[in-house]
């Protein structure tokens, strides 16, 4: 429903299997395997959609049965040494040959022997000490001298590798997979793991191509974490730029718009990355719209498309999902439409603009150049004794005057109440309290109260009006407050230009 509600035409699937290597799917999700996936493909085309699923290529998981119980002798080895004495199955200190690759500091620090993982904490003095033994349930026994160790290739992600006798396994059940199914998309994602086959790019090129035979497709969206001048004829596209740990505006912004050159130099559709529809946790609010028309604005400035990384938890939650998938839907039909005159596309690629697009009829949008304020903050800890709750600051507004709208954030223990804000042309009153971790949210001449995730808590009545006039002039907060400590009050202001109207090019 939400994909299509966004106009979206692939639903990917961020982590579909249970292991990375066999690349079992998972049972809570596919309980009937490939044929469940296959059975999801074809409900979705009858929707209209397609599916994608994402992996990181050669990484090989724990879990996997290339690891655990019975190890895979074809798992990549940065180095091996010999025995130089028996050891038995309990022994916690392993005598080695020559300990010098074993010094090297990985991640699982393990050691094969036969068919027994080992981890161990150092390599000192011709010897493996702090010894772990039958890691992932391998078998534990005694060994004899002169027995082959070899440490592992692994990676920060608890993972180990392939070797390039073992690794087209792995291209071959991914390709066989889409090819039984029907899938749609997918993401070559962690590609530089095939380079500790020992191959470098050879690997890299390989693992893709393999997986490009058995499709027996030409259809299937397809990028990489990497890009290779081999893959240059099978890659549909790059899509670099991710969202993680990052306001949406400060997530590789730069990045994200020197890579539109890049693609336009080597013919690649232009992409703008990953982005996040989240919902409020500690350290982020949150998606508002404002921010996904930020980036829409970006998108349809570079004639760009993007990725959304979201999920039915932070959708459910946020109560501006519909809305927010809407405006992508309004965006993506009039960038497609390639009815924006280039003159106004200069603009729009600009990160420092704010714009907001409403749908006026099937053929007619209209366009708003859209202000937006910093972040007013009144922290009622640091009042002076006597001194009411309030800010005074200074509104800059560049469009016409108007009835403002805002947009108020409570921070704290504490709550206020009935808050008021100031200009020159009048006063604005709430008759309300607002709690820590709520908003009062006013727009299209209605006020609310939203939990933290905007859900709508209760309407509230507003009293005088919001008027702003051109230029700066000084604008004012007030309130009082409760709690044992008084909360931080944010407010960020919305003003609006003419509109423009673009009429679509059908």
């Amino acid at each position: 429903k939400w994909t299509k509600m966004a106009g979206f035409e692939v639903l990917y699937h961020p982590e579909p299997f249970l292991d990375w290597g066999h690349f079992n799917l998972r049972p809570e999700q596919f309980p009937n395997g490939d044929d469940s996936l296959a059975d999801y493909c074809a409900r979705a085309e009858k929707e209209g959609l397609r599916l994608g699923l994402h992996t990181l290529t050669s990484f090989t998981k724990t879990n996997d049965a290339y690891v655990s119980p019975d190890p895979d002798p074809r798992l990549a080895v940065l180095g091996s040494s010999v025995l130089t004495a028996g050891i038995s199955a309990n022994a916690e200190e392993i005598p080695v040959g020559n300990t010098a690759v074993f010094e090297t500091v990985t991640t699982l620090q393990t050691a094969r022997i036969g068919q027994e993982l080992i981890q161990y904490a150092e390599a000192k003095d011709g010897r493996l000490i702090g010894c772990q033994r039958g890691l992932w349930g391998t078998p534990v026994s005694a060994h004899e001298a002169g027995d082959t160790v070899s440490l592992l290739c692994d990676y920060p992600y608890r993972v180990y590798f392939p070797n390039m006798e073992l690794q087209p396994e792995y291209s071959k059940r991914l390709g066989e997979l889409f090819a039984k199914t029907g899938m749609a998309q997918i993401s070559f994602d962690g590609l530089e793991g095939c380079a500790s086959t020992g191959e470098g790019d050879y690997a890299i090129h390989r693992f893709c191509l393999d997986c490009w035979d058995r499709w027996g497709r030409t259809d299937i969206i397809n990028d990489a974490s990497r890009l290779h001048h081999n893959l240059w004829h099978m890659n549909t596209r790059m899509n670099w730029g991710e969202p993680w740990g990052a306001k949406m505006r400060e997530g590789m912004i730069e990045y994200r718009i020197k890579n539109q050159d890049f693609y336009r130099r080597n013919l690649f559709p232009r992409m703008l990355g990953w982005f996040l529809l989240r919902k409020a946790d500690r350290k982020f609010e949150a998606t508002p719209p404002e921010d996904m028309e930020w980036m829409l604005s970006m998108a349809a400035g570079f004639d760009s498309g993007f990725a959304l990384s979201t999920s039915s938890e932070a959708l459910s939650a946020n109560g501006c999902t519909e809305e927010i998938l809407t405006l992508i839907r309004n965006w993506e039909e009039l960038r497609l439409s390639d009815a924006i005159p280039e003159e106004l596309r200069e603009s729009l690629r600009n990160p420092k603009t704010e714009w907001h697009l409403e749908k006026k009829d099937e053929n007619t949008f209209l366009l708003y150049p859209l202000f937006m304020s910093k972040p007013y903050v009144c922290d009622l800890l640091e009042l002076q004794p006597g001194q009411p709750g309030g800010a005074d600051w200074v509104l800059d507004n560049p469009y016409a005057e108007q009835e403002y709208e805002f947009r108020m954030r409570v921070v704290g223990y504490g709550e206020i109440h009935n808050p008021s804000l100031y200009t020159s042309k009048g006063i604005l009153k709430f008759n309300c309290t607002v709690k820590g971790g709520q908003y009062l949210w006013y727009r299209n001449g209605k006020a609310v109260i939203t939990d933290r995730n905007y859900r709508v808590l209760e309407e509230v009545k507003a009293v005088g009006k919001g008027i702003v006039e051109n230029g700066q002039h000084p604008f004012s907060f007030g309130c009082e407050f409760s709690g044992e400590e008084g909360p931080e009050v944010t407010v960020r202001v919305f003003t609006k230009g003419e509109p423009m109207e673009i009429c679509l090019n059908r």
